[in-house]
């Protein structure tokens, strides 16, 4: 409300008021019982004039209205709203950096956490290349002992067999070399038999020619 609202309400209350208080605050006296009836009565006292009513204490007196000053007041207004609408609009732009540091925080976090987790399945990874590596490495040392076992196992086998072999080529030479023999002194006893034979015969020649000759 503005200075003149408070004071027309002041009016409005007290007004009335200090009205009765000035009119109807006295008595008219009796009129007199020996007082000649032809008397007219007194005239009744004037009115009193109403006070100026008291302002308000809450009431300032209304200034008057000064155009050239109130101008400037309007501008003053005027430029303390700017300004407060500067300072929330440099405070809201201070929180949208703030947001947005935060944000830049919270996704630099996410990528750190997204280059760990990587990092670490990778070194996993390499862990389970590793292990595969080594597993087919002693794999292939256990394939290879399995090779060199059934390498010896067929040399032996051959070796054997070679041994088996040459012994029944052994044993078949022995055996021709034993019948060989064997004719060769059969020869020997057909051929000394046929010399028997042939000296018998020469010497029953012999001595046929001498009895021929005795005759």
């Amino acid at each position: 409300m503005s200075p003149f609202d408070y004071l027309h309400l002041v009016l409005l209350l007290v007004g009335p008021i200090a009205v009765m208080i000035g009119c109807g605050g006295k008595k008219k006296p009796p009129p007199k019982s020996n007082a000649s009836k032809m008397n007219p009565p007194p005239p009744p006292p004037a009115p009193v004039p109403p006070p100026a009513p008291e302002p308000a204490p809450d009431a300032s007196p209304a200034p008057a209205a000064d155009p050239a000053a109130a101008a400037p007041e309007g501008e003053k207004k005027d430029a303390e709203k700017k300004s407060e609408k500067k300072e929330e609009k440099k405070d809201e732009e201070k929180k949208d950096e703030e947001k947005k540091e935060e944000e830049k925080k919270e996704e630099k976090k996410e990528d750190d956490k997204d280059k760990k987790d990587e990092e670490k399945k990778d070194e996993a990874k390499k862990e389970e290349e590793k292990k595969s590596e080594k597993k087919d490495d002693k794999e292939k040392k256990e394939e290879k002992k399995e090779e060199k076992k059934s390498e010896k196992k067929e040399k032996s086998k051959k070796s054997k067999k070679s041994k088996k072999s040459n012994k029944s080529k052994k044993s078949k030479r022995g055996d021709k070399e034993e019948e060989k023999k064997d004719d060769e002194k059969k020869e020997e006893k057909d051929g000394d038999k046929k010399e028997d034979e042939k000296k018998e015969e020469e010497k029953k020649d012999d001595e046929k020619k001498e009895e021929e000759k005795k005759e």
